[in-house]
């Protein structure tokens, strides 16, 4: 192009043509032109052209669109758990939020579609759009009331449907995206709570002892924690000094701490596939990329998190206690791994426990 005409282009259109000519000079295989097209096709995504493209493609082909909103949502993080998503991360939720697409993903969660991966891909885009949102995970859970969309109900059926022995490599990867978003729908919203107390209790119980994966038992025990806790009248249904608790849990925490499978399965999560000074850094839960699924060291954060609701009723903490909780949890909050150390402190305090050493309080 002569000079005058890329000064009088705008940045879009320079970001696309800077793209193409490298493409025409250095060539690439089908990764570099995804990448290419990736690149040309965003670079007019503040305006909400690129969402709009995007949610035609899902309309038209589902598994295409949905990955290139995966992408464009990620914002190129890949952590397994994203502790706090960048101020780009959050941006593009609001813009998909404006976009008005909740339905078109909701409606892809159909059980009666035999494309799982179109499924499992649905399911990671409401996890990447309900983390740390709450009026989006609120939209999300309200939108699955109408006639044709789904959500918790048959987020919760896919979650079940990767546990067992039967369970299918492909059943197993959507209940592990299935069981983040669960995770990250409960968390942020009180009315998706109430939701997913009833029937996701039992369902993430069994899917923490016969999950078909670590990272699927890692976000089972994750979402267990958040749905064993009281709920009271707030945002997200978290404890606050003058709220109001509209759910008392301790029945279903009496009950889930007479499953000795559950109890024996969390306490090895703690003792057994936790981080160790051995462990390479790309296996701990604050480093690990969400392609470390089968490593056995993401787990123990999670089931201290579900020892630690467990915990908050007496009779409970007693149990524990009685099955060597304490030492198992002082133990985790000596690992080098951030995330272990702050829910291992949680549980010991929950639990009451004394016996640890004296350590400073972790920080995450």
């Amino acid at each position: 192009f002569p000079v005058g005409t890329a000064m009088r282009m705008g940045p879009a259109c320079r970001s696309a043509t800077l793209v193409l000519v490298l493409l025409c000079v250095f060539g690439g295989g089908k990764a570099q032109n995804e990448e290419a097209e990736f690149l040309m096709d965003t670079a007019d995504s503040a305006s909400g052209d690129y969402l709009r493209k995007v949610l035609l493609d899902i309309e038209n082909e589902p598994a295409a669109g949905l990955k290139k909103l995966i992408r464009f949502l990620r914002s190129g993080d890949t952590r397994l758990v994203i502790v706090k998503p960048s101020p780009e991360f959050k941006g593009k939720q609001r813009q998909f939020h404006a976009a008005r697409g909740i339905p078109d993903i909701l409606k892809l969660l159909d059980p009666a579609s035999p494309e799982i991966e179109v499924r499992t891909r649905a399911a990671e885009a409401l996890h990447l759009l309900a983390l740390e949102n709450p009026p989006l995970s609120q939209q999300i859970g309200l939108h699955a009331w109408i006639p044709g969309s789904f959500g918790l109900p048959e987020l919760l059926g896919m979650v079940t449907a990767g546990c067992g022995p039967d369970a299918k490599e492909g059943g197993v990867r959507a209940a592990e995206e299935a069981g983040e978003a669960v995770w990250a729908l409960v968390v942020s919203s009180v009315e998706n709570l109430e939701m997913a107390a009833d029937k996701g209790v039992d369902a993430l119980a069994h899917a923490v002892v016969s999950g078909g994966s670590a990272r699927l038992r890692m976000w089972a025990a994750a979402s267990l924690k958040r749905l064993v806790f009281d709920f009271y009248d707030t945002v997200d249904g978290s404890y606050a000094s003058r709220a109001r608790r509209i759910r008392n849990n301790h029945h279903t925490r009496v009950r889930l701490s007479q499953d000795a499978g559950l109890v024996d399965a969390l306490l090895e999560m703690v003792r057994e596939r936790r981080v160790k000074e051995t462990t390479p850094r790309g296996e701990w839960p604050t480093h690990a990329p969400f392609t470390a699924r089968n490593s056995l060291s993401i787990e123990a954060w999670a089931a201290a998190g579900a020892l630690a609701a467990l915990a908050g009723s007496e009779e409970v903490a007693k149990v524990l206690t009685d099955r060597e909780a304490g030492p198992a949890l002082c133990s985790l909050r000596s690992s080098p791994d951030a995330l272990e150390r702050v829910e291992a402190d949680a549980a010991i305090i929950a639990l009451e426990f004394e016996g640890c050493p004296h350590q400073q309080k972790p920080e995450l």
